[in-house]
C-alpha cells in the first residue's frame, strides 16, 4: 500500500496521512485513492514549496463517508435505492433474492461506478466492507425498517434462503 501511495505522488506525504490512509483503506487501493482525493479537495492535504502538508484535525471517517455520499448522489435514483438496500445484506448477495428486490438492471451501473463487483455466476459483492457500511449508514432511519421488510419478502420467496439471514431482517423490519 505504501508503494502504491508513492506512485500517486504521496511519497513525501506526511506519515500521519499515509498511516491514516492505509488504516482506513484496509488494503483497498480504490479506497486509498478516494481518501487522497478527498484530502486534496478539502484542502486537508496540499503542496507547499514542493512538499505535501497535512492540516491537523481531519476526520478521515467523515471524509470517506462524504466521498461515498457524493458518489451515491450521482447515481440514478433506482440504482441508489438498490445499492442502499443491498448494503443491508451480507457483503455479497446471490442474484435471485437480489433480483426480487427489484431494479436488478442497475447492477451494471453499480459495478461500473465501483460500488459492487461481480463474483461467480450472478453473485455480486460490495467492493469494500467500509463502502457497504457507509452506504448502509446513509439510509434515512425511517426507511431502514421498510427496506428490511423488502429483504424478508425477497428471502421468503427464495428457496435457498438461510433461516438466520431471514430472522436477522425480520427482527429489523
Amino acid at each position: 500500500m505504501r508503494s502504491m501511495l508513492g506512485r500517486t505522488g504521496a511519497r513525501e506525504a506526511p506519515t500521519p496521512l499515509v498511516d491514516a490512509v492505509i488504516s482506513r483503506a484496509q488494503g483497498n487501493p480504490f479506497q486509498a485513492s478516494e481518501l487522497l482525493d478527498v484530502a486534496v479537495k478539502r484542502g486537508a492535504l496540499s503542496r507547499r514549496e514542493g512538499r505535501w502538508e497535512l492540516e491537523e484535525g481531519e476526520d478521515w471517517e467523515q471524509a470517506l463517508d462524504a466521498v461515498v455520499h457524493a458518489r451515491l448522489a450521482g447515481l440514478a435514483p433506482e440504482a441508489r435505492d438498490l445499492v442502499q438496500t443491498l448494503a443491508l445484506l451480507a457483503r455479497s448477495a446471490p442474484a435471485p433474492p437480489t433480483a426480487r428486490l427489484g431494479l436488478w438492471r442497475h447492477v451494471d451501473e453499480l459495478v461500473e461506478s465501483g460500488f459492487l463487483e461481480r463474483l461467480r455466476g450472478d453473485e455480486v459483492a460490495f467492493a469494500h466492507d467500509r463502502l457497504r457500511e457507509a452506504i448502509s449508514q446513509s439510509i434515512p432511519e425511517q426507511e431502514v425498517s421498510a427496506r428490511h421488510a423488502r429483504i424478508v419478502r425477497a428471502l421468503q420467496e427464495e428457496r435457498e434462503a438461510f433461516a438466520g439471514e431471514l430472522a436477522h431482517h425480520r427482527m429489523r423490519a
